[in-house]
């Protein structure tokens, strides 16, 4: 019966499984009508439907290489081995979104394994780099000349600054305020090299067909990207997603190369007919610019997000809040890990109306890794008096806007009882003025994330308590709670019965009573159970979490630090009664 189903009708069905990659692969199996109905899903985003780098992805798309990228590897001395078969399908043909990093990290992988095989030579530091870059290019070029129609396109190769060959000291490369300047010269350069294959990339003939309808590009903005967003200018009209991943630490503050790169982001921002999202992540001297070209789309957008902005240097910032908050149809506002904001510059969201707001992340960094190594290089006093935060606008936009869903508000992901005595870093956000309005206006969210102070503890209880819908809770809290019998016994009765998955961000080491005190009296049946920062759990606690799993029958995930100190055996009980344990720190969905 379900065989005598027309293909529209399949198509249709697979679509709600586009992201379960099990499934799909079942479904190519039932016979050759199901496969060629699903292949097109399947294929379509498979570098983001795995979860880490595999050489067959790249194995089945070199069987497509044409004689002329053959002729280009072999000159390289890059082994392809022709296919002993045809394949069933044209898999290029199918692709939809293209990451550049994804596909340097999927080809580094098939070639540690062909030498492993011994088909491939030894590639090293920047030789392996100057392999991989020739191989990927060959793979864009692939691509583009099935004439597949890309939809998602990520040249965004800021990441690569953390490349052991350019970064040295991987702690060192974490702390970048105090790169030197030889270190930036270095990294620009090295950035450069796969800025000029991109620019080489677009320039394929075939390039234009597949572009046509690109919906979603993320880039990060550097000097040469100038050339790439006038070449996306003049490709495409159809992009809806921006995505700017820009390097500030490398920043030579050049005037004349920042008005360029604004002046190349508004042409683009103004070619396009509906752009719904944008994203901006550092780049502080570019965001005014950016967010003022955005004036023409404010009543497309739906999602705008900032993160790593530096509010404190821009001389107009309350002017990027004004431009927002006349975004009547925005349904996302994030704002993270950003310095200066303040009353005054986000007084414009405190009048907005944004009827459609689902969800509202506006997070304040708790003790940043950078901030840790910045006090024991130059020496930061105990902070004994701090300023309590008040945030009146975000008070009022909570207030305002009763559909909110999703609200995260932040959390801890150190303790100052991993420092010594001087160090002392405590925060008052999120302001008990902020939780009064969660606490009487959002009753309808389906997650919080919430760094838990004795101060608005009632709040966020009240807020626990008055959600019925609420499926998901990520929490931190203060030190003073962590230990606290009460405060957990509170917290246990309070869960709504509808939660399924709980996230608590508390490390390095609790109490093992603390599972007691919070399983007690906890009616809800959690699916998924998080302790991403408790590098202390052993065999006792998961005794406890199994114990609570067996009662409850629901548990499927439990995920932990990777430092956790679970014994072979202890992991072998509780899998008998717990669907998956990992040990990769948190699982997000």
């Amino acid at each position: 019966m379900v065989q005598s189903l027309p293909a529209e009708s399949l198509q249709e069905i697979f679509k709600s499984f586009k992201d379960d990659i099990k499934i799909l692969h079942s479904c190519l199996l039932v016979n050759k009508f199901w496969a060629s109905c699903a292949v097109s899903f399947l294929w379509s985003r498979p570098f983001e439907l795995l979860t880490r780098p595999s050489s067959k992805l790249i194995e089945t798309y070199s069987k497509f290489f044409d004689k002329d990228s053959q002729k280009i590897l072999s000159s390289y001395g890059i082994i392809i081995i022709p296919p002993q078969k045809p394949t069933l399908f044209e898999y290029p043909l199918f692709i939809k979104s293209l990451q550049y990093d994804y596909l340097y990290d999927f080809s580094s992988v098939w070639f540690q394994e062909g030498f492993n095989k011994g088909i491939q030579k030894r590639y090293a530091g920047f030789e392996k780099t100057s392999i991989l870059r020739v191989f990927v290019k060959e793979l864009f070029k692939l691509m583009f000349s099935k004439f597949s129609s890309i939809e998602d396109l990520s040249f965004n190769v800021i990441r690569f600054l953390d490349a052991p060959d350019i970064a040295g000291s991987r702690l060192v490369s974490r702390f970048r305020p105090y790169r030197d300047a030889s270190y930036v010269k270095r990294a620009l350069e090295y950035l450069s090299l796969f800025e000029e294959d991109i620019i080489e990339i677009l320039s394929f003939e075939d390039s234009k067909i597949s572009l046509k309808r690109l919906q979603t590009l993320e880039c990060g903005a550097n000097r040469n990207d100038i050339v790439i967003l006038d070449t996306f200018r003049n490709l495409t009209r159809s992009i809806n997603t921006l995505k700017f991943n820009f390097a500030s630490e490398l920043s030579n503050h050049n005037v004349y190369d920042d008005a360029n790169i604004i002046c190349s982001i508004t042409n683009l921002i103004k070619e396009q007919r509906y752009i719904k999202k944008v994203s901006i992540r550092h780049g502080t001297q570019h965001v005014f610019g950016l967010v003022t070209a955005l004036e023409c789309h404010v009543n497309n957008l739906t999602e705008l997000s900032f993160d790593k902005i530096d509010f404190n240097i821009i001389p107009t910032a309350e002017k990027i809040f004004s431009i927002i908050s006349l975004c009547e149809n925005l349904k996302k506002l994030v704002v993270t890990n950003c310095e200066g904001i303040t009353n005054e510059i986000i007084l414009p969201l405190g009048n907005a109306t944004f009827i459609n707001l689902e969800t509202l992340i506006f997070t304040k960094t708790h003790n940043p890794i950078d901030d840790i190594f910045r006090a024991f290089l130059i020496g930061v006093p105990r902070q004994n008096n701090i300023t309590p935060l008040t945030l009146e606008p975000l008070k009022n936009l909570i207030s305002t806007n009763g559909n909110l869903k999703v609200l995260r508000l932040g959390r801890n992901l150190l303790y100052s009882r991993d420092l010594p005595n001087d160090f002392v870093f405590s925060t008052t956000y999120p302001p008990v003025d902020v939780m009064e309005s969660a606490t009487s206006c959002c009753r309808n969210l389906t997650l919080i994330e919430i760094h838990i102070r004795r101060e608005i503890l009632p709040q966020v209880l009240k807020v626990l308590e008055s959600n019925c819908q609420l499926n998901r809770l990520i929490f931190s809290a203060e030190m003073e709670l962590v230990d606290d019998e009460r405060f957990w016994r509170k917290l246990s009765t309070s869960l709504p019965i509808s939660l399924k998955d709980l996230t608590i961000s508390i490390g390095p080491v609790f109490w093992l009573m603390v599972l007691h005190w919070l399983f007690e009296n906890m009616k809800c049946k959690l699916e998924i159970l998080q302790f991403p920062l408790s590098i202390f759990i052993d065999d006792e606690y998961l005794c406890i979490i199994t114990q609570y799993a067996k009662l409850m029958g629901s548990l499927k995930r439990l995920a932990l630090h990777n430092s956790n100190r679970i014994t072979q055996k202890g992991l072998s009980k509780a899998l008998l009664v717990i669907e998956t344990i990992t040990n990769t720190g948190e699982y997000n969905y």
